[in-house]
């Protein structure tokens, strides 16, 4: 029993590692936009409108390693909701995902397609010939994001 404890006690403070390491890089991240000042440029975008400069904005996030919400689509496929509700996009921005993971997220079909994007969150669908749900929780699989978008 002490030993199974043990070996709880490393996992999770391996999980709480990796998440403050993924925290840290999206903190960073925020920062550097930041320092820039308003030196992010939109050329194209979904709609018409215009918006000035000082209204962009670059904001990214993860669905996190080992607490990603994946749920089971048709019989071997993947899909996760990512929410970016905290960025503050006015209309939808454009995203840039990638699957991350310890292993096997090389083998999936579809981890840069954004599907139903909005302001406020969009979707992620994963489809492989064999059954990838035990490996996305098993190599814990995350989705990391960027989004450039409007807020004002």
């Amino acid at each position: 029993v002490q030993g199974k404890k043990q070996w709880y006690q490393r996992r999770v403070r391996g999980l709480l590692q990796h998440l403050l390491m993924a925290m840290l890089r999206v903190f960073l991240a925020l920062i550097s936009v930041s320092l820039v000042q308003g030196d992010v440029l939109i050329l194209s975008k979904e709609s018409s409108s215009s918006r000035p400069a000082p209204c962009s904005r670059v904001c990214s996030g993860t669905t996190a390693r080992g607490y990603s919400l994946w749920t089971r689509y048709g019989g071997n496929g993947l899909t996760v909701n990512v929410d970016m509700s905290g960025c503050g996009f006015v209309e939808v921005p454009n995203i840039v995902s990638s699957l991350e993971g310890r292993s096997h997220h090389w083998i999936v079909k579809g981890a840069s397609s954004v599907y139903n994007a909005t302001p406020t969150r969009f979707t992620i669908f994963l489809s492989q010939e064999d059954n990838i749900y035990n490996y996305a929780r098993a190599d814990m699989w995350n989705v990391e994001w960027v989004a450039v978008g409007y807020i004002c």
